[in-house]
């Protein structure tokens, strides 16, 4: 039986504390990630709590295993056990891209799921003991009708609660695109937002 394991004395290595964007993005592009233990694992991006908390999101896989990964360190660089009583969640299949902390603390994980359909982006929210959240989406996670064509992807955190994430993909199989989509808190699609929620901007 396959399983998922996690070196709970790693911890992400980088010489900028800050991580900036550009930072990010790079590494996105360059499909690299920071290896987080044995086989094959990954952190995609980290955000910063207001306590001084870190959040990592990524993957982790054992064989055709690929689930979507959430780790909390602590401000010294000990696992949380506050999140999900290890400090380490494996919440979804895919691959987690993007992190955002809530003002009230609940995370939000965006990135890529494959489906039979093919691959779907996807956003998760956590309460902070890393329970699923209810209030949004469905048991807590959302698909979205896009197909991503790459691994990039942005992921903002409006101030009145919305979320926005962009990224190059296909619409509903439809013309290719940067697209970018606002979610309402809840996560519903905002249907003020483009049209009926969506924006495309052709890249070529």
């Amino acid at each position: 039986m396959e399983s998922l394991t996690w070196d709970s004395q790693a911890l992400w290595q980088s010489d900028d504390s800050r991580w900036d964007g550009t930072e990010r993005r790079r590494r996105q592009r360059e499909g690299a990630g920071l290896a987080l233990g044995v086989g094959d694992a990954e952190i995609l991006d980290i955000a910063v709590q207001r306590d001084g908390c870190l959040v990592a999101v990524g993957r982790a896989q054992a064989g055709s295993l690929c689930k979507m990964a959430v780790v909390r360190y602590q401000p010294d660089g000990r696992l949380d056990l506050g999140l999900g009583g290890e400090g380490i969640l494996f919440p979804s299949d895919g691959t987690g891209r993007q992190v955002c902390i809530q003002f009230d603390g609940r995370i939000l994980v965006a990135g890529q799921v494959d489906l039979p359909e093919g691959p779907r982006w996807k956003i998760l929210r956590l309460l902070q003991n890393g329970s699923p959240d209810p209030s949004f989406g469905e048991a807590g996670e959302i698909v979205l009708p896009c197909e991503p064509l790459d691994a990039s992807m942005e992921f903002s955190l409006q101030t009145d609660g919305k979320l926005v994430l962009s990224g190059n993909g296909r619409f509903r199989g439809g013309a290719e695109g940067y697209l970018v989509v606002r979610l309402h808190a809840s996560g519903r699609v905002d249907d003020s937002f483009g049209l009926g929620g969506w924006a495309r901007f052709r890249t070529h």
